[in-house]
């Protein structure tokens, strides 16, 4: 098992139609968003499935993104955070689950209807650069995970982030 919190599953699934609105269509020319956790009474287990949202651009094409989204206080940390391992069964998540072409990392502001910071970035770039960034493993505050916090500023520099509300950190 993990823990499965339903007020946090409410908070991804809420701040994913903010990200279609504010995001996934002016960014990407998204037309529509179909969520992979179908029951939203859930529980489902977001870290086998690795791909949140697989949307369909007004080209027709289809892309898979995995999502993170943080509350207002993150706000502080300028860093993208990849959960390593789970402390509850011990099994490695997105580190090696992620199962989607694009992540979008996003902060939300204090009323959860916009983002304070977002960053898209390229799965693939991004787990590229986890894997080369030395650094100790931090466990977060529910102590459900253990996770690899990344700077902003190096995910920019190693061409990870496609796409940010911010200009490009030097």
């Amino acid at each position: 098992m993990y823990n499965y919190d339903p007020g946090r599953h409410k908070f991804s699934r809420d701040m994913s139609k903010v990200a279609f609105d504010k995001i996934y269509a002016p960014v990407l020319g998204a037309v529509n968003i179909e969520r992979t956790d179908c029951d939203p009474g859930g529980p489902t287990d977001p870290d086998l499935r690795g791909t949140d949202v697989v949307l369909t651009l007004s080209t027709g094409r289809r892309i898979t993104v995995a999502e993170r989204f943080r509350h207002a206080g993150y706000i502080v940390y300028d860093d993208v955070t990849i959960r390593y391992s789970s402390l509850v069964t011990g099994r490695k998540l997105e580190i090696v689950g992620l199962n989607a072409q694009y992540m979008l990392y996003a902060v939300a502001n204090e009323e959860e209807d916009d983002f304070l910071r977002w960053d898209l970035l390229y799965a693939a770039r991004l787990l590229e650069v986890a894997e080369a960034f030395i650094a100790p493993l931090r466990s977060n505050v529910n102590g459900s995970s253990k996770f690899l916090a990344i700077p902003r500023r190096l995910l920019f520099k190693m061409g990870a982030i496609v796409k940010s509300s911010e200009r490009q950190i030097a």
